[in-house]
């Protein structure tokens, strides 16, 4: 099991050190002042993982540069972030499955899709590159989310004030790592992306 904190600390735990896991709550990570778990996911120790930030910033790593540890234990530095940055998405790359895409979102409605082999595997712990410009006029754009995903899939996008979009990824343009994206979705003043979720073919 892979997981990832909120301020990019990222742990990988044998799913075997739960075995003895029944009716009480035990130990999965030791986390930070002011930090929060937020992805789980279970890999087959060879894959790459892709973490991407609010404001923007991505970093690929194989996930053999994070050690296995036990269940206590905190995890390493997986991205360093600036200051009131924390990571908004991750992903989990099979590496020889480099025609897939990622898809980015933003707040303000823009967005697009990247192919994976433009997010080059990178060391553990660095700053990582730019997954996404944000337009000069929308200075306070931040990423909502992003998945990995191919072209046959759709996604639903929904807005604070309960409006809701379904498109097709193939319909999304594919751009750059920085590029700035295109407008997915109009929104009304005052309206802002609050989560995509992804619909499989």
């Amino acid at each position: 099991l892979v997981m990832v904190t909120q301020k990019g600390i990222v742990k990988k735990t044998a799913i075997k050190a739960f075995i003895h896991f029944k009716n009480r709550a035990i130990a999965a990570i030791r986390l930070d002042d002011g930090d929060t778990l937020k992805w789980v996911r279970r890999t087959d120790g060879q894959q790459d993982i892709l973490l991407i930030t609010v404001m923007g910033m991505s970093i690929r790593f194989n996930e053999s540069q994070v050690r296995e540890t036990g269940r206590s234990s905190r995890g390493v530095k997986g991205l360093n972030l600036k200051p009131k940055d924390t990571v908004v998405a991750i992903g989990i790359i099979n590496p020889e499955e480099e025609k897939s895409y990622v898809l980015i979102m933003t707040r303000y409605g823009y967005g697009k899709t990247v192919l994976i082999s433009h997010f080059r595997p990178q060391t553990r712990g660095g700053v990582g590159v730019r997954s996404i410009k944000f337009r000069v006029s929308l200075r306070d754009d931040r990423v909502v989310d992003a998945f990995i995903t191919s072209k046959d899939d759709e996604c639903l996008i929904v807005t604070e004030k309960g409006t809701m979009c379904r498109q097709l990824i193939k319909s999304i343009s594919t751009q750059k790592r920085e590029a700035q994206g295109v407008r997915i979705i109009k929104l009304d003043a005052k309206d802002k992306v609050t989560a995509i979720a992804l619909i499989g073919a």
